[in-house]
């Protein structure tokens, strides 16, 4: 599987940029929102050259209201250790 890489996150082996940008959305929402939160809405906004730029909705339901915000994530396709 491929290796893809956020800013400010740990790089990941993942199936597509798609399956990347959620990991790396949930774990934007865990920060941000704590173990509660949720991602969702996950859209691309445009890809070119193994590089992904996504834009998703992420936040936490309290006390009735869902409360989050929309982010942008840059996730790039990244080579393997050792690879040049």
């Amino acid at each position: 599987m491929p290796l893809f890489a956020c800013k400010g996150y740990p790089a990941v082996e993942a199936v597509n940029a798609h399956e990347a940008a959620r990991f790396f959305a949930k774990q934007a929402a865990r920060l941000e929102y704590g173990a509660s939160s949720h991602c969702s809405m996950l859209r691309l906004i445009s890809a070119s050259a193994g590089l992904s730029t996504f834009r998703v909705f992420i936040g936490a339901y309290r006390a009735g209201v869902t409360h989050g915000q929309d982010i942008v994530l840059t996730v790039e396709e990244a080579l393997p250790p050792g690879v040049r």
